[in-house]
């Protein structure tokens, strides 16, 4: 909370949130990644912090996480309504959500994760650019809202699903897609994502 409350009161002031005086005799705010998160900024520009806020915040991403485990379920084969609603309810009831309330960085994560990977099946499924946006863009709000050792967790399950469907492809009599075009098109992809986040990235590493 009171790093969410500096950067709002930052954005409600007109600057942005580099330097944090109050923490730790000064810290360097703009190195934290969730400092970039943008449905935090959004908040912020629109409502500010307090802490009846950010119990709206924490809602939000339990209905973003309830969606996104739906959309994983779609992205492995279930489509009856009735277990759809279920497991997502459970999902986001779940001990994981229940004991981390208070660390939003992993209900983050929590929420993007199952977007990522349901949206890296369905890339690697059809080979469409729009699944491939919906990657970088979940990738990104993970990279900048989560706990960042479950962003790498994550990137090592997207190369992994990567890594198999392009050796499946390769064994495949008729290919439904060049090789060339796919490692091609991925590529892009991951040009796409360090530019989106190179703000970020170059922050974290200084």
């Amino acid at each position: 909370f009171p790093w969410r409350y500096f950067i709002s009161e930052c954005i409600d002031a007109g600057v942005l949130p580099i330097w944090n005086p109050y923490i730790h005799l000064g810290f360097p705010q703009h190195a934290d990644p969730q400092t970039w998160y943008p449905v935090s900024s959004l908040i912020s520009f629109l409502f500010g912090y307090d802490l009846r806020v950010l119990h709206g915040e924490f809602i939000l991403h339990l209905f973003i996480g309830a969606f996104g485990f739906r959309y994983l379920l779609q992205s492995v084969g279930v489509t009856k309504q009735g277990p759809l609603l279920l497991f997502s309810l459970a999902y986001v009831c779940s001990g994981f959500f229940i004991s981390n309330a208070q660390f939003m960085g992993w209900i983050v994560s929590a929420c993007w994760i199952p977007v990522i990977i349901a949206s890296c099946l369905y890339y690697f499924r059809d080979y469409r650019w729009l699944h491939l946006l919906q990657l970088i863009l979940s990738l990104f709000l993970l990279l900048t809202g989560g706990y960042p050792a479950l962003f790498i967790i994550t990137a090592y399950i997207v190369i992994i699903i990567a890594v198999y469907n392009l050796i499946r492809l390769l064994r495949l009599k008729w290919k439904p897609i060049s090789p060339k075009r796919l490692i091609a098109q991925t590529i892009v992809g991951l040009i796409a994502f360090v530019s989106v986040s190179a703000i970020v990235l170059k922050s974290s590493f200084e």
